[in-house]
This record gives structure tokens, sequence and C-alpha cells, in this order.
């Protein structure tokens, strides 16, 4: 599709559900790898860097089916520790496949997510978290290789609250010896979702969504069948488009303290936002006010991702 043609105006109305979060998916995904059977992922978002990640799962020895937001994968089989370039670059999730892959065969290679990165790599805080876990890292100009011989459990102080970084110590270290803390963790609510879903394999996590994540290693994970929290990007795009259209619109599964920044700030513009369980209900009948300001901060303050939205 070349272009996309909006006629308006037109008020919107209708009830419309969210669907499965993709920063959550993402690395459960990965995850589907460690506990060497089945998974089975509910909720799965349509969308492409799903399909890219399936890619990656079957062309390491998995074997991955997704239809209709469902995703089955089997990782029994012998698992390959190299994932292709031509894969990697796909998406910028794909360096969580890093801790997951490390956790069950002790050795992965990979090139840098999206090719290679001029400057400060952002994933340098991911490997400093490895070696200070026992893991040798050897970086070259677009890849790196990593292996162990054995988990060092310890303490893990991030300096910056990476999601990215807070998951890979937790796949990493979800099958290990001893307990291992991450200090200054990610506190987004896909970093609980992510622990939930690997606690129901069988690891012993606690402490998703707050700064402060202790992970007690086990030996080895189970099958599992699991279902994705909602968006909660998607669902705050939902609501703008309410905030720029008017009109009355349901989201259903959505959960509306994952959105209570965004929330707030409608409200303050002038937007009627009503909360029902699961269920969040926008209404627009009149021209907003603009006066208000937003600043991007870590979970739980206003999402980078949600910025464009508002402006």
């Amino acid at each position: 599709m070349k272009a996309i043609n909006i006629h308006g105006p037109s008020f919107l109305e209708g009830c419309v559900n969210v669907q499965g979060s993709k920063n959550a998916a993402l690395p459960m995904i990965a995850a589907t790898v460690m506990n060497g059977g089945k998974t089975v992922l509910e909720n799965c978002p349509d969308i492409s860097d799903t399909r890219n990640s399936v890619d990656i799962l079957n062309s390491i020895g998995c074997k991955a089916e997704y239809e209709k937001h469902r995703l089955t994968v089997d990782s029994s089989g012998e698992i390959d520790c190299y994932i292709p370039k031509k894969l990697m670059e796909k998406l910028r999730s794909s360096f969580l496949f890093t801790g997951a892959i490390l956790s069950r065969c002790g050795k992965v290679g990979v090139s840098f997510p999206g090719g290679c990165n001029i400057g400060a790599r952002p994933v340098d805080i991911h490997l400093d978290a490895f070696r200070k876990l026992g893991v040798n890292v050897f970086e070259e100009e677009c890849s790196v290789n990593c292996n162990f011989e054995k988990i060092t459990p310890c303490d893990v102080y991030l300096k910056f609250p990476s999601v990215g970084a807070t998951e890979n110590i937790m796949l990493l270290c979800a099958r290990s010896n001893g307990t291992t803390r991450i200090l200054n963790a990610a506190c987004e609510p896909e970093i609980l979702d992510l622990q939930n879903m690997l606690n129901s394999m069988g690891a012993d996590i606690s402490g998703g969504g707050t700064p402060v994540i202790k992970i007690n290693g086990v030996k080895k994970l189970h099958d599992t069948n699991y279902k994705i929290m909602p968006d909660r990007i998607v669902a705050a795009t939902y609501l703008t488009s309410v905030a720029c259209c008017g009109g009355i619109v349901e989201l259903r599964e959505a959960v509306a303290k994952h959105l209570s920044s965004y929330i707030a700030l409608l409200r303050q513009c002038g937007m009627k936002i009503h909360i029902w369980n699961d269920k969040i209900i926008a209404v627009k009948s009149k021209r907003l006010s603009g006066s208000v300001i937003a600043r991007t901060k870590p979970y739980p303050g206003f999402a980078t991702d949600m910025q464009s939205l508002v402006m």
C-alpha cells in the first residue's frame, strides 16, 4: 500500500479489542528455547516482529507455528547456537535471543541488532551484565560471541533501567545455580509479564515490576501455556484516535493501570475516560485543551512511545 486516504471529519463509535503486547511477546518468544519442550503463547500479536521471531526459532532448530494469535513452539530438538545475520537485522529485539540461547546452550553467537552501530552500542548494558555474571564476551565489529562454564550469581546493578537488559538477565539466570538480583531493574508491566511466563515454566523469579528483581536459579524448566498481556501502546493509540476524531469508543481487554499517566494527561485535556474492570470507555464531544506538559521517563513515568501520540 503506497498511500492511506482518510476522509473526514468522522466520529468514532464502537468496541475494539486490544491486541497482545508486542513488548511482552518478543522476550517470551525468545524464552521458548529454554525449556527444551513445548510452549504455547496465546494472544500473540500478528505483527512482522512476531513472524520474524518465528523465523529465528525455526532457523535454530525449533519447530514453531503461528496461526490466529497462537504461537506453538517445540524446542525439544538440538538447538543451533548461532543466529543468521540477515535474521538478526530484521528486528531490534532479536538480541533477546542472546540470553535465552546462552541459558540453553552455554554459548551463543549473534550479530548486533540492526547491523553495525556507530559509537556506543545500545547493548553495552546487556554485555556488561553478562560479564558480571561470569560470561566470556568476545566483541567484533558487527557481532558478539558469548560462552560460560558456570553462571556466577551476584547482584547486578544497571546504570540505566534498561528493559532489554533486565529481560536478558532474567532469561540467562532463570536456569542457573544460586540467586541473582537485578538492581535498578526496569519496572515496565512487560517485565512482570515475562516473569509470570517464566514462572509458569518452573522458574523462581520475584520482584517483577519493581526496581529489584530476585532470580533463584532452577535446574530445569517445563512445558507451558501462557496468555500474553494486552498492549498498552496500542490501547493508548486507540485513545488518541478518539481524542483526535471525537466520539465514544470502548476498549476491551485493556489494563487501565498500565496507562495511568496517559489517561491522566487526556483527562487533563478535557476527555472523559471511564474505567470498568478490563474495559476503558473514552468519550470526546468537544475540542480539547492543549495546555499540558508531558516529559518522558522510565515506567511508571510517561512512555517515550506515547510522546508522538500526545503531540
